[in-house]
């Protein structure tokens, strides 16, 4: 049997952590820190996630360890979904030939064999205190029954067939662990009673529980339910909510019941746990090598025997002789051990290697450190190091590790951007020297780095896996990317800036207000994050006002470090007045937690705010009260600067009235504006739009995800700039009407219609990554200028005229842009070149196909959309249709799941 041990990240802006996969032949798993950015690092390296059944959390619990499992678990229920619904389709056309066959309108022969239903993939996540308070934080916008998911805070051995896992929890030195602590009380304060009768869809919640029996059975309902589009209920069931219209007088009616999970109003009180886990790892001894000659000269005859006697059975010979496996086989392999090590920071040093299980200095262990900050100076570590002789050690930390890229593929974007203009289009900062060297210690050590792999058996050995467009050293290797880029690119690039040089600012832009706004999309991607565009966030900076961030996407902290370094970084966070959530979409806002921490730490100091009057910023606007409410349930487990927040709720300043309202005053003041307006969105519950009007003529209009409304065309008129989405192509329309996107030309229309003066174009697709057809010199009778977004993309207002110039030289770099596998050759020998000659021939090939694949999604797109064609008839026909039901809070049925879309 084979056993790997691969580095999937080490700490740097990309990703937080460091997380290890251990491979076995049938199984994977997942160990260490799940922090944000982690699914789109394991595209980059191409770790397929397909085999990984248990996740095993290392760590405190704080988001930075935890933030980016969300995004992991929903694009795994995601795609499970798809495959469902594949293997379903297929399984309904063998009934149907079944069915023909015995009616005798078969092909002849024999029936064929219908499938057995598809069977749902499991997923374990272990972890440590408040794992699962965390979790059902999300109640109210994470809901998948594709796949079987099961949160577990571990507190005992976890075993299977292949090895042992031992949790080792730890507590920093001089906490005194109270066996009374409240985290496993039963306060229940806050949680719904239901209107009338005492039960609820699934039969939970009938009457108050434990704490930890609520919380599995919300993290369960999350996940694992039995609820259907088509489960009812009745109307004086549903749950009291903020945003739930009060039942009407008469009797009840049956209505669709809200999924269980959203009937907790509030979640049980928890507190901040400072216990971090670390694991023991054991593999189960290995059986030895089976010998034939032995079992032959015994009386046993090669074939099915010596399959039972490799299995552990005994057999019986012909002569009457029972021979036992002992008898045949090598001696047992003792089972081989891998220690996984988490130290936050110093003071949980001593505790940890004070463990019973970490005392044998003659252990022989695979042992992979994971060190917080200021930890890879602490003697103690290495003092341990030096006593195991007989150890292999990966030591991963900040200060061992660079800040290298880590996701490669979107720096090689970058870079041939770049090309084109180096201010709108900044290569990533990074580092390539790390901050300390580890000491000489006898044995074996190594410095942690992506895709280092050790192989446990058969036998032990290091290897470095493939690291595409690096070099030798494992530093991103821009020259290498430079080289490869196509020259009539270049010449083109360097076309469009000898034209932007003769221009200084975009004719019929010079007097527009707000022209020396600056916009920065961090993210331009919809759905989830891919290896070229991370998921939505916009940066509006505001001079001498300050700045707004729309929409907070996974990974967008990450993204703002690498645009301005973590020096510059410092500044632009405290210069963020408002947070602006379009709507409660995973890919929308999962970011938020870890952008307010560092918000929290770079301008506060990470000190809550004081009791008395003070200043408070940032705002927050969402649609949902409940949304302030859930972020104050993670509050419980990680201050993140909670205190500071001024809460709005985008519905109260539609409607104008509501208690939130309180705050738009002081909101107006701090960002020099005159008036926000939103509008309802026509995408999913709770969605808006939104303009923003400041006080010196400047007005900002944003789409967030739509569907064209006629609303968001009227709070937007006059709009200077416009941010739109434009998530599908034209040719894709049935698609975008499915899903309730815009398309690219959809977007330019409501541009044009709404007089904005410029427009940009955003929300690409991850799966259609082709270039969208715009024309070069303006739109509609005001001859709107448009943009197309890219990350990390940064222009001032008065300056976004000048991506008409680059359009030809961004056809030519895009115009056989597909998802990109080539990797940048350093050295080139001829069997590389084969390599490369083949992928070439097979390009055509594979283009073809996927043409052919995205036909057949659009057919299929068009077949779903009929049940919406009657609501969605002509551009802006959504709210002009027969209304349906769409009510406002996640407690109400839906008609779109939430997570990421």
């Amino acid at each position: 049997m084979k056993v790997t041990a691969q580095v999937v990240t080490t700490p740097s802006v990309d990703t937080h952590g460091t997380t290890i996969l251990i491979s076995l032949e049938t199984k994977r798993y997942l160990i260490g820190n799940a922090g944000e950015g982690l699914q789109r690092a394991m595209l980059q390296t191409k770790v397929k996630t397909a085999k990984v059944t248990d996740v095993f959390l290392t760590g405190t619990t704080e988001w930075k360890n935890v933030g980016g499992l969300l995004g992991l678990i929903l694009t795994q229920a995601d795609q499970e979904a798809a495959k469902k619904a594949d293997y379903d389709t297929k399984r309904l056309e063998v009934i149907e030939r079944v069915r023909a066959f015995a009616e005798g309108r078969g092909d002849g022969g024999t029936a064929p064999q219908i499938p057995e239903l598809f069977e749902k993939k499991e997923l374990n996540v272990h972890g440590n205190d408040n794992l699962m308070h965390t979790m059902g934080t999300t109640r109210s916008y994470v809901f998948r029954t594709s796949m079987t998911i099961n949160f577990n805070e571990i507190k005992e051995d976890f075993v299977d067939k292949f090895l042992r896992v031992h949790p080792m929890k730890v507590y920093p030195e001089g906490f005194i662990v109270n066996p009374m602590d409240t985290i496993a009380s039963t306060d229940l304060t806050g949680l719904y009673l239901s209107r009338g009768r005492k039960r609820s869809f699934d039969g939970h919640f009938k009457s108050p529980k434990t704490r930890e029996q609520v919380l599995k059975s919300v993290v369960q309902d999350m996940f694992n339910s039995s609820w259907t589009m088509d489960s009812t209920m009745m109307e004086d069931e549903i749950p009291p909510h903020d945003d739930t219209p009060a039942v009407p007088a008469g009797p009840p009616k049956r209505v669709r019941a809200p999924w269980p999970a959203s009937m907790i109003q509030r979640l049980p009180r928890s507190k901040p746990s400072p216990a971090s886990l670390s694991y023991f790892v054991s593999l189960h001894p290995q059986r030895g090598r089976f010998l034939p000659e032995i079992a032959k000269s015994l009386g046993v005859q090669p074939g099915p025997d010596f399959r039972k006697l490799t299995e552990g059975q005994s057999v019986t010979t012909d002569s009457g002789r029972v021979v036992t496996p002992q008898e045949c086989l090598e001696p047992q392999k003792p089972g081989k051990s891998i220690i996984i090590l988490d130290i936050p920071d110093t003071s949980y040093v001593a505790p940890l290697l004070a463990r019973e299980e970490l005392q044998d200095d003659n252990i022989e262990a695979t042992v992979y450190w994971m060190l917080g900050k200021g930890v890879a100076s602490d003697e103690r570590v290495w003092g341990k190091i030096k006593r195991w002789a007989n150890t292999v050690n990966i030591v991963s930390s900040p200060e061992l590790c660079p800040n290298s890229i880590t996701l490669q593929g979107a720096a090689k974007a970058a870079t041939r951007l770049n090309l084109l203009h180096p201010d709108h289009f900044p290569i990533p900062k990074y580092d390539t020297k790390p901050i300390m060297s580890p000491p000489e210690v006898p044995g074996t050590l190594y410095v942690a780095r992506p895709q280092q792999q050790i192989t446990i058996l058969p036998k032990l050995s290091n290897d470095q896996l493939s690291l595409p467009l690096t070099l030798e050293d494992g530093n991103f290797d821009i020259e290498g990317v430079r080289t490869t880029v196509d020259p009539e690119y270049m010449k083109l690039a360097e076309q469009a800036r000898q034209s932007v040089l003769q221009e200084e600012q975009t004719k019929g832009l010079e007097d527009l207000p707000g022209k020396e706004v600056e916009i920065i999309t961090i993210g331009t991607g919809s759905a989830m994050p891919s290896k070229y565009r991370n998921v939505s966030a916009t940066l509006l900076r505001i001079p001498g006002v300050g700045s707004i961030l729309f929409d907070c996407g996974e990974g967008t902290l990450g993204q703002l470090s690498r645009l301005y370094g973590l020096d510059e970084l410092q500044d632009v966070l405290r210069d963020i007045k408002c947070i602006y959530i379009s709507h409660l979409h995973a890919d929308h806002h999962l970011g938020t937690t870890a952008v307010l921490k560092a918000w929290y730490k770079a301008k506060h100091d990470g000190m809550p705010a004081p009791a008395i009057a003070t200043p408070m910023m940032p705002y927050g606007l969402s649609h949902w009260k409940k949304y302030n409410g859930l972020l104050g349930e993670y509050s419980d487990v990680e201050d993140f600067g909670d205190s500071w927040i001024k809460f709005l709720a985008t519905d109260q300043i539609r409607i104008g009235e509501g208690d939130t309202l309180q705050h738009l005053e002081s909101l107006y003041r701090a960002l020099s504006l005159s008036e926000i307006q939103t509008a309802k969105a026509n995408h999913c519950i709770g969605a808006s739009t939104c303009a923003f009007t400041f006080q010196d003529g400047f007005k900002f209009a944003y789409s967030g995800d739509t569907r064209p409304t006629q609303e968001f065309v009227r709070i937007g008129q006059g709009a200077t700039l416009l941010l739109h989405e434009a998530t599908f192509d034209d040719e894709l329309s049935a698609e975008a009407v499915a899903k309730k996107h815009s398309t690219t030309s959809e977007a330019i229309k409501a541009g044009i219609d709404m007089g904005a003066k410029v427009l940009m174009l955003t929300h690409f697709s991850q799966r259609y990554p082709k270039l969208p057809v715009i024309a070069e010199e303006g739109h509609g009778a005001q001859k709107m200028k448009v943009a197309l977004a890219f990350d990390m993309m940064r222009m001032k207002v008065g300056e976004i005229g000048r991506f008409e110039k680059f359009i030809p030289a961004l056809r030519e770099l895009y115009k056989d842009e597909g998802e990109e596998e080539d990797p940048v050759m350093i050295v080139e020998d001829p069997e590389q070149l084969k390599v490369k000659n083949k992928k070439s021939e097979g390009k055509k090939e594979k283009k073809d196909k996927k043409e052919k694949k995205e036909k057949e999604k659009e057919k299929q797109a068009k077949k779903e959309s009929r049940k919406l064609e009657s609501a969605e008839r002509g551009l802006y026909e959504g709210e002009k249709a027969a209304p349906t039901h769409e009510p406002s809070s996640p407690t109400s049925p839906r008609k779109t799941l939430p997570g990421y879309f």
